[in-house]
C-alpha cells in the first residue's frame, strides 16, 4: 500500500512538472511570436523625410497603382505593395543652343532654371509613374530634353523678334511650354530665367 502511494506521488510530481515545462514553453512562444510582430510591424511602418516623397505600389485602393505622400508615414503591407522614395532636391539646369527663325535671323535664348519634383497633389502621380526608377543624372537629362523641345516648340512658331516686346513674350511663351511639358513628368519649375540673344544671319 505504501508502495502505491509513493508511485502514485511520484506520478503526480513528474506531471507537474511537465505541465509548468508545457507552460513554460508556451509562454515563451508567445512571447517570441509577439516580438517578431512587433519587429515586423516596425519594418514596414516607413516615414517620410521632409525632403522625399514616399511612392507606394500596388494595391493602394481606389483603383489605383501607386500613392504618394508627402510628409507623414505609412504601413507598406509585404507581398502586395513596395515603396520608393523620390528625392526633392532641386535641379540646376542651363541650357545653351542656337535656333533659327523662319525670317532668318539666329537666336540664342541661355536658360538657367531650377527644377523639382513637385509636391502637388495633382503633379505627384505623374512623378511616380515617369521618373520611379531614375536616378538623379536621369532625370537631369529627361528635363534638359523636355526644355529643348519646348524651346523649339517656341522657336518653330515665332516670325520674328525685333523689339523688346517680342522679345518678352517670346521668354513668356518658352516658360509657360516648359512649365506645361514638365508637369507631364511631374516636375515644377523652382526659378527660370531665360535671356534673347539676337544675332542676323
Amino acid at each position: 500500500m505504501e508502495t502505491f502511494h509513493l508511485l502514485l506521488a511520484q506520478y503526480n510530481r513528474s506531471g507537474d512538472n511537465a505541465g509548468n515545462q508545457f507552460m513554460l514553453i508556451l509562454v515563451v512562444s508567445m512571447l517570441v511570436i509577439m516580438f517578431g510582430m512587433i519587429i515586423f510591424f516596425f519594418s514596414r511602418y516607413k516615414k517620410c523625410p521632409a525632403d522625399k516623397i514616399l511612392v507606394i505600389y500596388g494595391k493602394t485602393g481606389k483603383g489605383r497603382s501607386s500613392k504618394c505622400m508627402h510628409g507623414g508615414a505609412a504601413f507598406i503591407w509585404p507581398v502586395i505593395q513596395a515603396y520608393e522614395l523620390l528625392d526633392l532636391t532641386p535641379i540646376r539646369l542651363e541650357i545653351n543652343a542656337k535656333h533659327k527663325l523662319t525670317d532668318g535671323s539666329t537666336i540664342k535664348p541661355p536658360v538657367k532654371c531650377t527644377v523639382g519634383i513637385s509636391t502637388d497633389s495633382g503633379v505627384m502621380g505623374n512623378a511616380a509613374e515617369r521618373l520611379s526608377g531614375l536616378d538623379s543624372e536621369e532625370i537631369t537629362n529627361l528635363a534638359k530634353d523636355i526644355i529643348e523641345s519646348s524651346i523649339n516648340h517656341v522657336v518653330d512658331r515665332t516670325e520674328s523678334i525685333s523689339n523688346n516686346s517680342n522679345k518678352v513674350a517670346f521668354n513668356e511663351a518658352i516658360e509657360a511650354r516648359v512649365q506645361k511639358e514638365l508637369r507631364v513628368i511631374g516636375l515644377r519649375v523652382i526659378s527660370f530665367d531665360v535671356r534673347v540673344q539676337l544675332n542676323d544671319s
